[in-house]
């Protein structure tokens, strides 16, 4: 396994970046960027997914609508397949009504109980 970049190395890599060093490699960079953030948030969202429990308040955070971040809800199933879980809105939101179930990916939910 590889060892972990500490401060420096990532200033280094900023930096080398800012100064054109890596000019011939950036599409590469972004797409290994962004799968490892993809992999990071799977692995978040699995851990999440294990962690809720059926009754617990979440707020909903990183969805599309936006309008729908913010928003309090109560997980009603978790036992769905993939990171999904269902929760039900508590309050009136754009079109979605109070009591509306809505999946959405476990690393959209934030525990506030």
């Amino acid at each position: 396994m590889a060892e972990k970049a500490d401060e420096q190395d990532a200033k280094a890599l900023t930096d080398g970046i800012w100064l054109g060093e890596w000019d011939d490699h950036l599409d590469w960079l972004e797409k290994a960027a962004r799968a490892r953030r993809k992999e990071i948030d799977r692995k978040a969202g699995a851990l999440l997914k294990a962690s809720v429990r059926i009754g617990q308040r979440v707020r909903l955070k990183g969805l599309s609508p936006k309008y729908l971040n913010g928003n309090i809800a109560e997980v009603v199933e978790t036992s769905g397949r993939g990171r999904r879980v269902a929760v039900k809105l508590t309050t009136d939101v754009g079109r979605y009504r109070a009591g509306m179930s809505v999946r959405c990916p476990a690393s959209c939910l934030e525990i506030i109980e």
